[in-house]
């Protein structure tokens, strides 16, 4: 599957996580006007459900504009970290997942106790997963019809808590199976 494809089957999940922004957005004062504005009209490409190339198009546009702001030193308050990591979540290309993760992971830093950026970190690596496997570990990754995409499953290695820690204790989850390891696959 490539990852356009990947890109396009769980635009629902995307679609859903737009209750944090769209036409009613007000961004805080202290953020970063010109990437709140980015993400906001982010939102607005997604609630128009723009065909999935036409989307990747504005949205590269809009990744060179937030690579300039972070090269300039403009991105500094956990607004500005979950936004450009949002931005980047939405992306067709790995990569650039793990620099949302980045971002998410900073926004958490700078702000803990919120939910969203806790759960856009959880998101961001089950994208990453889905890139490398066909399983995801929170779950957060959904089609259009509301399913799970790829497989949910999680390690016994993982510690207790950690669903609740990323905020995806919500998440009408499924029994989730245990991920074999190489090595167990291998038996």
């Amino acid at each position: 599957m490539t990852n356009l494809s990947l890109f396009a089957s769980i635009l629902f999940s995307l679609a859903s996580f737009q209750s944090s922004g769209g036409e009613n957005y007000v961004c805080d004062a202290q953020s970063n006007q010109v990437l709140c504005e980015l993400y906001i009209a982010d939102q607005a490409d997604l609630n128009m459900a723009m065909e999935p190339n036409a989307y990747q198009e504005a949205l590269q546009a809009r990744l060179e504009q937030v690579e300039a702001l972070v090269a300039d030193g403009q991105v500094t308050t956990s607004w500005d970290y979950f936004h450009a990591a949002v931005l980047f979540h939405h992306s067709s290309s790995p990569s650039d997942w793990v620099t949302a993760n980045i971002y998410a992971q900073s926004a958490v830093e700078a702000f803990p106790a919120h939910p969203t950026f806790r759960w856009l970190v959880a998101a961001s690596w089950d994208r990453i997963a889905l890139a490398l496997s066909d399983a995801q570990i929170f779950g957060t990754q959904l089609n259009s019809d509301g399913s799970r995409y790829g497989r949910a499953c999680t390690s016994a290695m993982l510690p207790s808590g950690l669903f609740e820690r990323y905020a995806v204790q919500g998440h009408a989850m499924p029994q989730i199976e245990k991920c074999e390891s190489s090595a167990e696959a291998q038996d």
